[in-house]
């Protein structure tokens, strides 16, 4: 990416696709139904009832700290690394307030997690509020967090570089590489596209890069059960800034969805999707067209300030508003297997396509 003569993104034709957030009500009541049922383990000697009074009375106040994959021990209630999981949750609990929550009894050394990195922690007893007053002092003022060894979460994923053995010089030079790379992008996007990154951060909090792998093309995911992260691949600047876009773009429909279906449940029929091979349900083309109208906005607002080569931005624009198009195309068509809610978000999406029109 050439920053070279970029400028300040203005408003090219006068909408701000980057304003528009679905609600998140309906789904910090999610946070708070799923808080009430959640039992720590036993063995950590956790307040259970403490925990979840402080993130019930958090989510009433929609906390922007519980759209975060910190959260996953509520949100994604597996049995899986549970120990680390209930800990972790605690720990964010105590770093993003005031509340005096116990003493936490590790068995086995555990690593506490923030978003300044956080630290191994030995068997033992552990004090949750003088350990988070500790982790505070860590925190950088990043526009985003980035997790490169997934710590946030601990929850299994594919091409994850914690997995990587043995990980040796080749490898860690490889990682820095790929998050200088990022951090790049991050700069950029901060200092000229800052109404984009303001929607980004709105529901996407830590970035966790994968491994690349050979002969793959750049990847992206994110889960509407680990909310507040992308899982992303990182091959130049201008991809890794789309796709967080994309990614942020499904955390936004995710919240959505938390209200009602978006699509009429008793639609099953699929149609040929604009960015994957295999047929996909009328929920997957509505993903994909309200993703692909926030990454034509994203290079629309690059090319107005010329963070590249106004060439090479105009062929992205292109290249994405065709697949938008056929998204469209199906949607308009099948507009009457969308909700009230689906019709709704589809005219909002509409006015994010115009945009880069």
């Amino acid at each position: 990416m050439s920053l070279t003569g970029a400028k300040a993104a203005g408003l090219p034709n006068g909408f701000a696709p980057w304003l528009w957030q679905p609600s998140s009500s309906a789904w910090f009541d999610l946070v708070q139904n799923l808080a009430a049922r959640w039992e720590p383990l036993p063995a950590l000697g956790l307040d259970g009832e403490l925990i979840r009074r402080v993130i019930g009375t958090h989510a009433a106040t929609l906390a922007r700290w519980l759209v975060h994959p910190c959260v996953n021990a509520i949100t994604l209630p597996k049995p899986e690394a549970k120990l680390q999981r209930d800990f972790q949750l605690a720990v964010w609990c105590a770093i993003n307030t005031s509340e005096a929550l116990g003493v936490a009894t590790l068995d086995r050394p555990v690593w506490a997690w923030s978003p300044g990195g956080g630290m191994r922690l030995e068997a033992g007893a552990h004090d949750l509020t003088a350990l988070a007053a500790t982790l505070r002092t860590q925190q950088d003022q990043s526009p985003l967090t980035v997790d490169p060894w997934a710590r946030s979460m601990k929850v299994p994923f594919h091409q994850l570089w914690r997995d990587v053995t043995p990980f040796g010089a080749k490898e860690e030079d490889k990682l820095k590489a790929e998050l200088q790379l990022l951090l790049r992008a991050l700069t950029a996007a901060d200092q000229y596209l800052p109404e984009c990154l303001a929607w980004v951060r709105s529901r996407t909090q830590v970035i966790v890069p994968l491994r690349k792998v050979s002969g793959e093309h750049a990847s992206s995911s994110s889960a509407s059960t680990l909310p507040g992260v992308v899982f992303l691949t990182l091959h130049n600047e201008l991809q890794a800034i789309e796709a967080l876009v994309h990614e942020t773009a499904h955390q936004h429909l995710f919240m959505a969805e938390t209200a009602g279906p978006l699509v009429d449940p008793r639609h099953t029929s699929n149609y040929k999707s604009p960015l994957r091979d295999d047929p996909r349900p009328l929920r997957g083309i509505l993903l994909a067209c309200h993703a692909l109208a926030y990454i034509a906005a994203y290079y629309t607002d690059a090319l107005h300030a010329s963070i590249s080569a106004a060439s090479r931005l105009e062929a992205q624009i292109s290249a994405n508003r065709h697949k938008l198009t056929d998204a469209l195309d199906i949607l308009v068509a099948n507009r009457q297997h969308l909700t009230v809610d689906g019709r709704d978000f589809l005219d909002r999406t509409v006015e994010v396509e115009r945009y880069s029109a």
